[in-house]
């Protein structure tokens, strides 16, 4: 009798979005499923070793966004997988649930407004667990794998039409939380404390004709207490010396080639503590290969609407201290450093929601003196992983 009275009581087809400050909301999510194959070899001669691996992965992830009024908004989004840089689980458990669990992505609450003052042209502040802000490229974000959501705030302050027309320049600062401990609790006579990452990119955009320009944007990274900053070889780092500092500089071109999208992309980085920071690990003293990093691709076509389709070509060089484990893309040699090979990848859209998409990574190392390791040691010689891929947007 409550149900019947409540329905006659409800509008027809109404939904009730919260308080009457929302003024719209946006549902949106995406599933696929994937196919991997993984097959790394040891270099370790006195050890040799090949393990292969063949796994069978779903992602899911659902959203809503809210628009509320005076220029705010905010942004939810669930997801698999409890991982920093990945959100796929695997098949398997004769069909049981576990894994299947959906954790929080994303998180957050934004301030827009646009003509600031009269000077600024879009201004945007974001709170909370999101999105990064940067401009980054490569497949699968190389420097910043496309899973890792930050924690933190980010400013974004942007102006059109700069000194000249298709001229476009943008500032944006990132801060976020990487390690939250117990300050009360001392770890080897020294109190701890929280960490903290931060970044700060200037983007500078000109495009004189339609679809066809480029851009240029340096990238300053820092973090505290990056004890996955060196990587690759045995040994503890010394306590004083766990930050790091990175300068990257993506850029690229744009433009149509034969009616469809052509792009040319590259980055290249330094940490500015890598070489310090491979001198302190034994089995990387003699290494030549400590703070720099590099990409450079080529991305033809764009796999979006029905029937179309793209193809990228990228080749990556990364040295042992010359990264972050914590955001380097996880699918090229596992995050690792010491590394350099090709990466290809191609998808083509069945419809306007469903894409198939076939990614490839190779990866070698760059220098094997790092092949000198204790009894029983084992470092990656190299690395392939194939995966296949068919996703749907709903």
């Amino acid at each position: 009798a409550d149900m019947t009275a409540d329905l006659a009581a409800t509008p027809g087809g109404m939904i009730t979005w919260g308080s009457s400050a929302v003024r719209g909301v946006r549902i949106y999510g995406d599933a696929r499923f994937r196919y991997e194959y993984n097959s790394t070899r040891s270099q370790n001669t006195a050890q040799p070793n090949e393990a292969e691996d063949h796994r069978y992965r779903y992602r899911l992830r659902v959203g809503a966004d809210y628009i509320f009024a005076q220029n705010w908004s905010a942004g939810i989004r669930a997801e698999t997988q409890a991982d920093s840089t990945s959100t796929n689980t695997n098949l398997g458990g004769f069909g049981d649930k576990t894994g299947d669990e959906l954790r929080i992505g994303l998180v957050y609450l934004t301030y827009a407004n646009t003509d600031v003052l009269g000077f600024i042209d879009n201004l945007k502040f974001t709170a909370g667990k999101q999105v990064q802000p940067f401009y980054v490229n490569g497949v699968n974000g190389f420097v910043w794998d496309t899973d890792m959501n930050p924690e933190g705030f980010s400013q974004d302050l942007s102006w059109k039409n700069v000194a000249t027309d298709g001229l476009s320049v943008s500032l944006r600062g990132l801060q976020f939380v990487t390690s939250n401990v117990n300050n009360a609790t001392p770890v080897g006579g020294k109190d701890p404390a929280d960490a903290w990452g931060f970044g700060a990119q200037t983007e500078v955009d000109y495009q004189w004709a339609s679809k066809t320009g480029f851009k240029i944007a340096p990238l300053f990274l820092g973090f505290q207490n990056d004890d996955a900053g060196a990587q690759d070889g045995p040994g503890a780092l010394r306590q004083d010396l766990t930050d790091s500092y990175f300068f990257l500089l993506p850029a690229e071109v744009y433009f149509n080639a034969f009616g469809r999208p052509l792009k040319i992309y590259g980055t290249y980085g330094i940490n500015l503590a890598g070489e310090d920071r491979n001198n302190l690990q034994a089995a990387e003293r003699t290494s030549t290969a400590k703070d720099q990093l590099f990409n450079a691709g080529v991305t033809y076509g764009s796999a979006r609407n029905k029937g179309t389709w793209d193809v990228t070509a990228e080749y990556r060089f990364v040295e042992s201290n010359s990264y972050t484990r914590n955001l380097q893309d996880s699918d090229f040699n596992g995050g690792r450093g010491n590394a350099h090979g090709p990466v290809a990848s191609f998808g083509y859209a069945f419809t306007d929601n469903i894409q198939a998409r076939a990614t490839y990574f190779h990866a070698m190392n760059i220098d094997k003196t790092q092949a000198v390791l204790p009894a029983g040691g084992n470092v990656t010689s190299s690395a392939d992983v194939l995966q296949i891929d068919l996703s749907w947007r709903f």
